[in-house]
């Protein structure tokens, strides 16, 4: 029996992945992300979360893409994180 190899195509893996529809995507869920943190967030510092807690970015991958990040940018959230696993939790109810 002959042996099987599979040698990845890099190439169409950047096609796919710097494509519009992909980074609309991955935008997307960076976003309903931040929000369901910030949500998460408790007001016990008597102000109502603010949508500037967690804030999303863009960071270059090792195969020449663009990735999203969502990161704590208050001390509020950067707590909440820490106690609680705000980010962590967004994201499992984000991915279903």
């Amino acid at each position: 029996m002959a042996d099987a190899r599979f040698v990845p195509d890099f190439s169409g893996y950047n096609d796919v992945l710097n494509s519009t529809e992909m980074q609309s995507v991955l935008d997307g869920y960076a976003d309903r992300i931040q929000r369901s943190a910030t949500s998460m967030l408790s007001p016990d510092w008597g102000a109502p979360p603010r949508e500037d807690h967690f804030v999303s970015g863009e960071f270059p991958t090792r195969v020449g893409s663009t990735g999203r990040y969502v990161r704590t940018n208050t001390e509020h959230s950067k707590l909440s994180q820490s106690k609680n696993k705000t980010l962590t939790k967004a994201f499992w109810a984000e991915r279903g």
